[in-house]
């Protein structure tokens, strides 16, 4: 990992609300009187525990390959799942960094063997290219005994990109005059049977924290 990433990730171990309210996040903006700052509204999670997520959904992956998720959870394997975008210019970046930085400091579980990852674009303007583009910028930095190809990377249209953000109750908003999405950051854990089983707000993760969520929420039904 560079030092300028490094220091991200370092410095992100903080929750997610602080991060939301005074970092570079998509999500500071005017309060209509004392209230929910106007780019604030309409975003956040509602968890959907023990609800599936729908498994026929198409995406293209960074390979460019045609994949849902029960392609995805052929391997009878946990997966992480975020929302995010490739052009976002802060929130995202801390979140991902953070989880590299975790998943780097378990050893007993192998990314790509015991579990895998997806990270799905929420900007249907992201095209296989920028999301191999992604790919190499995060994945490239995981360690052994993790293998960058338990990393996948999707992108498609807003019409399917919605489907599976409102199955896993992940809201967000569109900022036009900014071009950018505003959005929380939340890993969303979903069973080998495609059963959302938990969902991680931290930024800074933590390897025992990954560690306990993969053994005891991610392998079951």
């Amino acid at each position: 990992m560079t030092t300028s990433r490094l220091s991200l990730a370092r410095n992100a171990g903080i929750t997610l609300a602080a991060l939301v309210i005074s970092s570079v996040s998509c999500v500071v903006g005017v309060a209509r009187d004392g209230g929910i700052p106007d780019r604030r509204i309409g975003i956040g999670v509602d968890e959907k525990l023990d609800t599936n997520i729908p498994l026929d959904v198409t995406f293209s992956d960074d390979r460019g390959r045609l994949v849902n998720f029960a392609k995805l959870l052929e391997q009878k394997k946990p997966i992480l799942l975020t929302l995010n975008y490739s052009n976002c210019p802060g929130l995202c970046v801390a979140q991902l960094n953070g989880l590299v930085k975790g998943i780097n400091q378990v050893k007993s579980l192998k990314l790509g063997t015991d579990f895998y990852m997806v990270s799905l674009s929420i900007d249907p303007r992201d095209n296989v290219k920028k999301a191999a583009d992604t790919k190499v910028r995060y994945a490239g930095d995981l360690e052994d005994p993790h293998a960058v190809d338990g990393w996948t990377f999707l992108t498609g249209s807003e019409k399917d990109i919605v489907t599976i953000a409102k199955a896993v109750g992940f809201n967000y908003t569109y900022d036009a005059k900014h071009d950018q999405y505003n959005h929380a950051a939340a890993a969303i854990f979903i069973s080998p049977k495609g059963r959302i089983t938990r969902y991680l707000y931290e930024v800074g993760f933590f390897g025992d924290t990954l560690k306990m969520a993969l053994n005891g929420f991610g392998r079951g039904g």
